[in-house]
């Protein structure tokens, strides 16, 4: 028994090495290395009642630990691609900002240089002045942000993301070795849960047949005394 729960922490140990996505390869290699290891346990004898409910036990929390694990890889993953997409959202209002300023400029600028006279130009050109060297001002600003925030955002939710699932495989660890133990412990008192259903049954037909015996003799002693005739009672009240 303790060699399974050496198999299952060591499988479990092996699931937690390397990162999402494998676990669906390492997982089958988990049901391989447990199906070889089963195939002699199981053509050496069959499994009691007790024995057989510990196993369902034991396949019944490691379904739910495995479910647990893939509901919280697949929030890790759901939460990371909402991220990406706020962040390339919140990116694109600003790219769409950082154009509008750039066009606005554009414009004043063309509006100038549509001047055919030049003193029409340098009056045009001192008139925008302020306002352009805002815009070009603000798109600039506005451009390193947003690229600094992009180098930031990426390396943050990828970080975020590698550590919740690290999380899960570690909380998936735990929970395969309490299951491990438990299995273990079960088994252990296997045998005395198999021992005492019999025993109670031996000793519920012992009184079942003192039981028995007792009602016999009750109906049996009214009968014989309905036989005797009043003299003969008498006699041998007397007797006695």
């Amino acid at each position: 028994m303790q060699l399974i729960t050496k198999v299952i922490l060591l499988a479990a140990t092996v699931l937690s090495a390397s990162a999402w996505p494998h676990t669906a390869a390492e997982t089958s290699l988990l049901r391989m290395v447990i199906a070889q290891l089963g195939s002699p346990l199981s053509e050496a004898r069959s499994l009691t009642p007790p024995e057989i409910n510990c196993v369902n036990k034991h396949t019944n929390s490691s379904n739910m630990n495995h479910d647990e694990m893939t509901n919280a890889t697949s929030k890790c993953e759901e939460t990371y691609n909402s991220t990406l997409v706020a962040n390339s959202q919140n990116r694109d209002v600003i790219g769409n900002q950082i154009r509008s300023q750039v066009l606005t400029l554009q414009n004043n600028l063309q509006k100038c240089t549509n001047e055919s006279e030049n003193l029409l130009l340098i009056n045009c050109t001192i008139a925008h002045f302020d306002e352009n060297l805002k815009l070009l001002d603000s798109s600039n600003s506005l451009a390193y942000q947003i690229a600094s925030q992009h180098t930031s955002n990426s390396t943050i939710v990828k970080t975020q993301r590698a550590n919740c699932i690290s999380s899960a495989v570690s909380q998936y660890k735990v929970n395969s070795i309490e299951a491990a133990n438990d299995f273990d412990k079960c088994m252990a008192m296997a045998p005395n849960q198999r021992e005492l259903p019999a025993q109670k049954e031996k000793m519920e037909q012992v009184n079942d047949v003192s039981e028995n015996q007792a009602e016999k003799m009750a109906e049996k002693q009214p009968e014989n005394l309905q036989e005797q005739t009043p003299v003969e009672q008498a006699a041998k009240q007397s007797n006695i």
